[in-house]
C-alpha cells in the first residue's frame, strides 16, 4: 500500500468521524466539540458520555447532569455538537460522542480526549459596550502554542455559531485583524454598524481537534448597549433607615411626599421595616408641622 493510499484512507476516516478526537481546553474557557456520524444516523438521538465506550451510556454527561454543558445538532454541518463552558483542570480525561442505539461500534461511537491547560490569555468573562449604529473592536488573546491555528469568533445563542476570518465578512458584519506584534498574540474582531441583535455573549476561539471543526473557546465576551449601561443606576438600597427613604419617592412627584413612596418588593421582614420607617417619617413631619404652628402662634401672641 502506497503512502498516498494510506493518507487518503486517513482522510476518509477523519471525515467520517471514525478517528479519536483530541481537543485542548483552557481553564476558565470553553470547548466546542464537533462529532460527525454517517448520514444514516442523522435522525438518531446522540449523547455525550464521560469515560471509555464501556461506560456509555450509563455515564451520560449532558446538561441534565451539569449545567455547563449544552448539546445541539448542527443541521447545516451535519454534526452533533457539544458546548462546554467554565472549564477546570478536572475536566481533562476521556469522553465519547455516541448514537443512542443498543450497540456501540465504530459507526456509533467516537472517542474524545480532552487535555486541559492553563494560560494567562484565557481570563474572563469580559464586558464591552457599544452604541447602536457605531463600530466596536474586541481584542482576543490566544496562547502561543495555538498561534498558527485558525482563529474563530463565536456568537452564543440557542446554538453557538462560529466564523473564521474567511467566513466572517460573508456571514456577518465582522472583520478580523491580526496584531502586528507577534509577541502580543492577539487578534481583533470589529463589528460595524452595531444593532440590538448584535448585543449578547461572544467567545474568542482557536481551532483544536484537527479538521473536526472543534474550537477551543478562550475568552467569554459580553457585548452590551452603551446607552443602557450609562443610564442604568444602582438598585435602590434595602436599608430601612429614614435617610434612605427618599430613594423610593415617586419620580413624578415634585416633592418627596411619603404618601407617594412605594415599598420595595422584598421579604416580609423588610416590608415591616419599611412600614416602620414610614410611621417614623410621618411622625417627624407632624412634629415639624406642630413646631411651625407653635412658632406662628407665639409670634402672633407677641404682636398682640
Amino acid at each position: 500500500m502506497t503512502t498516498a493510499t494510506i493518507a487518503s484512507l486517513l482522510l476518509i476516516l477523519a471525515s467520517e468521524g471514525f478517528c479519536q478526537i483530541h481537543v485542548k481546553g483552557f481553564v476558565g474557557g470553553g470547548l466546542l466539540i464537533r462529532c460527525r456520524f454517517k448520514d444514516q444516523y442523522n435522525q438518531h438521538t446522540k449523547y455525550f458520555c464521560k469515560g471509555d465506550k464501556s461506560r456509555c451510556p450509563s455515564k451520560r454527561h449532558g446538561r441534565s447532569q451539569d449545567d455547563r454543558y449544552k448539546e445541539f445538532n448542527d443541521k447545516e454541518e451535519g454534526s452533533y455538537v457539544v458546548f462546554i463552558k467554565q472549564l477546570s483542570l478536572s475536566d481533562a480525561g476521556n469522553y465519547g460522542c455516541a448514537v443512542d442505539s443498543t450497540h456501540l461500534d465504530i459507526d456509533t461511537y467516537i472517542p474524545v480526549s480532552i487535555t486541559m491547560k492553563q494560560d494567562d490569555c484565557c481570563k474572563g468573562p469580559l464586558t464591552r459596550t457599544a452604541a447602536v449604529g457605531q463600530r466596536v473592536n474586541i481584542s482576543c488573546r490566544y496562547p502561543k502554542e495555538l498561534s498558527v491555528n485558525t482563529k474563530y469568533f463565536c456568537k452564543q445563542g440557542a446554538v453557538l455559531t462560529c466564523s473564521s476570518p474567511s467566513e466572517a465578512s460573508l456571514r456577518y458584519r465582522w472583520t478580523f485583524s491580526e496584531a502586528d506584534d507577534d509577541d502580543r498574540l492577539a487578534f481583533t474582531v470589529s463589528i460595524s454598524n452595531v444593532t440590538g441583535k448584535d448585543l449578547g455573549v461572544y467567545w474568542c476561539g482557536v481551532r483544536t481537534g484537527g479538521n473536526t471543526g472543534s474550537v477551543a473557546l478562550l475568552t467569554e465576551v459580553h457585548l452590551k448597549d452603551q446607552d443602557t449601561e450609562e443610564h442604568t443606576g444602582p438598585l435602590p438600597p434595602s436599608s430601612s433607615s429614614s435617610e434612605h427613604a427618599a430613594s423610593y419617592c415617586n419620580p413624578a412627584s415634585k416633592s418627596c411626599d411619603p404618601a407617594s413612596k412605594t415599598p420595595p418588593d422584598k421579604s416580609t421582614a423588610q416590608a415591616k421595616l419599611w412600614g416602620l420607617t414610614q410611621i417614623r417619617t410621618r411622625i417627624h413631619l407632624i412634629m415639624k408641622i406642630l413646631i411651625g404652628l407653635m412658632q406662628t402662634l407665639s409670634m402672633t401672641h407677641t404682636q398682640l
